[in-house]
């Protein structure tokens, strides 16, 4: 302090113009930040109306570089008259280059939104459209990579060598690398299911003993609503690694039923049962008419076993038991009108005295 206020008073011409030149520097850039911040984003967005302007991500980040680049030019213009050292004057450096980095990387990687010019140029160049998933990944991918670049720039901007700091990140970091080994996996899990695309946001998957509909996916995890209104997290180093079934895929579902026919029953009432089968089916306009199968398949202990096959047009799984619930009625009502009786697993134990 003491330093300062024998500067000010030994000031002379010079000394009193740069000083006067830091403060109107400082002030301007500080008023008026905010202006100049409008006027840039005005230039590339003619179209944009003030409040738009003003929510532009640019905006906030524009607005601190000029506040900060005021604040480095008065110290540049005040080095003479306080004779501020090469050490000082360095580290001033490096904290303006540093705060420079960080405004503009978080205006780059927020102004990255599925609206975006750059988004909807990938999206119009791939071979087919991507999803709101693939977006969100996407996105979730570029803003990284901003963000590690921008490390990369502070670390050499701090005089690491980065040559020497990729080496050191790959030699001296073995344990962190181990320990990162389960992060690593769900990463490229989750770009995996990037690219292969096995199900989207709002899909019903079965995953081994689990299933539900998939709520949200991150590069770590994937989070699916079970039947009983649960979350269960799935780490995408499983999911991508293993099978799994999208039931929202399917554009149609397999209708099976297995009749058990009591030993006794005649083969022309059987031949009977199995054209009333498929008059039934043939008439329900949700089933296919070119899949309906019906066959005596077996003939075991307990009677004759008569397999019914077709395919249904939902892909819905209530809506499907509902049809199903349908057909199996009507298939009872024929039953019930011939009077066929079915067999049941019997039991004869005999008990001797």
């Amino acid at each position: 302090m003491e330093i300062i206020i024998n500067s000010i008073k030994n000031l002379n011409e010079q000394s009193a113009i740069d000083l006067v030149i830091a403060i109107i520097v400082f002030v301007i850039l500080n008023i008026f930040s905010p202006l100049f911040s409008y006027i840039i984003i005005k230039m590339f967005n003619l179209k944009k109306t003030k409040k738009q302007i003003k929510e532009n991500t640019f905006y906030l980040p524009l607005k601190t570089f000029f506040k900060i680049t005021g604040i480095y030019v008065a110290i540049l213009f005040l080095r003479p008259t306080f004779n501020f050292s090469n050490e000082f004057m360095d580290m001033v450096t490096k904290i303006y280059k540093i705060i420079v980095i960080i405004s503009m990387a978080i205006g780059i990687a927020n102004s990255i939104t599925k609206k975006s010019i750059f988004i909807k140029k990938v999206n119009e160049r791939s071979n087919k459209d991507l999803d709101e998933n693939s977006i969100k990944i996407l996105i979730r991918v570029i803003k990284a990579l901003i963000y590690i670049v921008a490390i990369f720039l502070i670390f050499a901007e701090l005089g690491y060598d980065l040559s020497g700091l990729i080496t050191g990140l790959g030699l001296g970091s073995i344990v962190v690398s181990l320990a990162a080994q389960d992060t690593i996996k769900n990463l490229l899990g989750g770009i995996l299911i990037f690219i292969d695309k096995p199900f989207q946001v709002g899909d019903y998957i079965i995953f081994g003993t689990y299933e539900g509909t998939v709520e949200d996916m991150t590069f770590r995890s994937t989070r699916i609503r079970t039947l009983d209104n649960s979350i269960v997290q799935i780490p995408n180093s499983l999911v991508s690694s293993e099978s799994l079934e999208n039931i929202s895929s399917i554009s149609r579902r397999r209708y099976k039923l297995d009749l058990q026919l009591v030993l006794d029953t005649k083969m022309e009432t059987l031949n009977i049962l199995k054209n009333k089968i498929y008059e039934v089916l043939m008439k329900n306009e949700n089933v296919f008419k070119d899949t309906i199968h019906i066959y005596f398949n077996e003939i075991d202990n307990n009677g004759y076993n008569l397999l019914i096959l077709c395919y249904l047009n939902v892909s819905e799984y209530y809506e499907f038991l509902e049809l199903k619930e349908i057909i199996n009625e009507d298939i009872m009502t024929v039953i019930n009108k011939e009077k066929i009786q079915l067999a049941y697993d019997t039991k004869t134990i005999e008990i001797k005295r």
